[in-house]
């Protein structure tokens, strides 16, 4: 991949998880060719990176779309991710490795201090590499791929919490308790912590804002 289109995949990766881009929406070239300041092959490129990293779909005599899940996908997605977490959580030798915890507290100290202005696109890509960081020290190289792989799915929904302080603090104060239980020796600590890290609650949310949605889309049909 070009440095260009790694420009743009990275930017409305971005722009997609922060909201700009509502789910459902249509990615019209030309606004984006400006915005993004880039030419079109370049942005036709990242947008067939987004479409592997299912974040974008191509639709006939629609064009390129934002991804919409349905309740169902991001359901079995979280399911899923709550399934090979917890078990790479069970794999890591504990106490971590020094430099895991080491970079796991220093990559916590730039999100808080990013979270403190509320700058959420910072906010986003350390909130990434914490966790990229905790699961490092799982030795099952194809376990972590995969987390990193299906966790990216649902940054998809990732807009609802970003502006809800009570969640972003809450979020904040659980990295904190899963590094100190890096540092411990109970295993079922960790694993306890890295489920209940897990937002299940904004499943529930996407839910009923999917179905709002269509219902008044139906509506005005």
């Amino acid at each position: 991949m070009s440095e260009a289109v790694s420009r743009v995949v990275k930017a409305l990766y971005e722009d997609i998880v922060l909201g700009v881009f509502p789910l459902g929406s249509r990615l019209v070239e030309e606004p984006l060719v400006q915005r993004y300041d880039v030419k079109r092959h370049v942005l036709r490129e990242a947008f067939a990176q987004l479409e592997e990293m299912m974040f974008v779909v191509r639709v006939p005599n629609r064009g390129v779309l934002v991804h919409e899940p349905s309740p169902r996908e991001i359901r079995e997605l979280y399911d899923f991710r709550v399934l090979i977490e917890s078990h790479a959580a069970a794999c890591i030798p504990l106490p971590a490795p020094k430099a895991v915890t080491r970079a796991m507290r220093e990559v916590q100290a730039a999100y808080s201090a990013a979270l403190k202005v509320k700058d959420f696109r910072t906010v986003l890509h350390l909130n990434n590499e914490f966790h990229r960081t905790l699961y490092s020290a799982c030795e099952n190289r194809t376990l972590t791929s995969a987390i990193e792989e299906y966790a990216a799915r649902t940054h998809l929904i990732a807009a609802m919490k970003y502006f809800d302080d009570a969640i972003m603090a809450r979020t904040e104060a659980q990295h904190y308790e899963l590094i100190a239980a890096m540092e411990g020796r109970d295993r079922q600590v960790l694993v306890s912590l890295v489920v209940g890290h897990f937002n299940l609650n904004q499943v529930d949310r996407y839910d009923a804002l999917y179905r709002h949605r269509h219902r008044l889309a139906s509506n005005a049909g």
